[in-house]
Order: C-alpha cells, then sequence, then structure tokens
C-alpha cells in the first residue's frame, strides 16, 4: 500500500516509538514545508535525500555514521541516521546552523 511505501521511505529513527516521533517533528517543522500530514512530510525528507545526493548537496558525516545535509538555496537541513532513517528535517533560523553541525564535509553524488 502507499502508507506502507511511504513509510519505509521516510522511516523515522527507532529508538522511540517511530509514529510518535513522526507526529512530533511534522506538528513542529511540517509547515516548513507544506507538508499535508504526517506521511507526506516523510515522503519529504526520503525525496530530500535522493535530491541532495544527485544534486550534491553539501554534507557532512559525524563518527556515529550521522550523515547532515544543506540546501542553501531552500535553506533546508535534514539528518539521517547510518540505517538510512530520518532523524529530522526543517528549516533552521539560523544561516550558520549547518556550518555548526558535527562532522566532516563528505560529497554523495550519484
Amino acid at each position: 500500500s502507499r502508507r506502507r511505501h511511504t513509510r519505509l521511505q521516510g522511516d523515522w529513527s527507532s529508538d522511540v516509538c517511530s509514529s510518535d516521533l513522526l507526529q512530533d517533528h511534522f506538528d513542529r517543522h511540517g509547515a516548513d514545508f507544506n507538508a499535508k500530514n504526517p506521511d507526506d512530510y516523510a515522503r519529504m525528507a526520503y525525496e530530500f535525500l535522493q535530491k541532495a545526493k544527485a544534486e550534491g548537496f553539501p554534507m557532512k558525516l559525524d563518527e556515529e555514521g550521522v550523515l547532515r545535509v544543506w540546501e542553501p538555496k531552500t535553506r533546508s537541513f535534514a539528518a539521517y541516521n547510518r540505517d538510512g532513517t530520518t532523524k529530522t528535517y526543517f528549516k533552521p533560523n539560523s544561516r550558520d546552523y549547518f556550518d555548526r553541525q558535527p562532522g566532516t564535509l563528505v560529497t554523495k553524488k550519484k
């Protein structure tokens, strides 16, 4: 089903109940992207990573395997766990937010 497909593509960190965590992130950041609901927001987070890899957005990888992605044009930021699950996706208020994130710059362009 589409719902299952979206959940798999936009899976959230598994250290807490993923549906609760997704709802929390949607409540706080969904409006940043005009997301209609948590599944729409999860899909957008997944697609953001795919676009970032295809277009070569700035990325940082930390020692724990967390990948942080920044799109300067839209000022969008996301972080993904080593297993590909999404940690967060939002538009920070601070212009230097990505610069202050831990990790080493990496190239992930396909």
